[in-house]
């Protein structure tokens, strides 16, 4: 099992009925195994099992390589019993995965707070410029460490008051460095 994964699982007990035969009950259903925040919620009895997520910030919910909702829902989801591979997406956040089972008549939840993913940009300006990120005031070139950004689109803009102005659209990669190099030059 991956270290970011996580396990959910509820039983129901057996018990006999007045006829001597055994059933389970959704009322006596106990977690396995207890995950931060987790919560199994008594329905009424179905074939089916249910499934209830809350995640900061939204995520696309994936559920056994298909893509079945967003956060955040409206109402639980109804799935197959069984076991489930989970994973929460968001394209500026780090995925989450989860293996969970459910059960027949059975709502588990899971809230989860998904980590952001960064990355970096070393920017190298000949002469010297001052840089902004997204219309906020960095620092001046030469950078001495590079800037730690979110992954995703970023407006990259740097200016020397003496040779002009540059602005670049610029994507950042999770866990990567991406380099600019400019040279502002005089326009006479």
């Amino acid at each position: 099992m991956r270290r970011d994964s996580t396990y959910i699982s509820a039983i129901a007990l057996q018990e006999k009925s007045p006829a001597g035969e055994p059933h389970y009950s959704a009322d006596d259903a106990q977690p396995r195994q207890k995950v931060s925040n987790n919560k199994s919620i008594k329905t009424s009895r179905s074939s089916s099992g249910f499934f209830f997520a809350t995640c900061t910030p939204w995520a696309n919910i994936v559920i056994d390589g298909d893509t079945v909702d967003i956060t955040p829902l409206a109402a639980p989801l109804e799935l197959s019993p069984g076991r489930h591979q989970v994973e929460f997406v968001n394209p500026n956040y780090k995925s989450h995965n989860a293996n969970i089972e459910t059960l027949a008549g059975i709502t588990d939840t899971l809230n989860i707070i998904l980590e952001p993913a960064y990355g970096y940009l070393m920017v190298r300006v000949s002469p010297w410029a001052q840089v902004f990120i997204d219309g906020e005031y960095k620092e001046d070139t030469p950078l001495t460490k590079p800037f730690i950004l979110t992954s995703g689109l970023h407006i990259l803009k740097v200016i020397n008051p003496t040779f002009g102005t540059l602005s670049d659209s610029i994507y950042v990669e999770l866990d990567k460095m991406l380099e600019k190099h400019y040279t502002l030059g005089n326009s006479n």
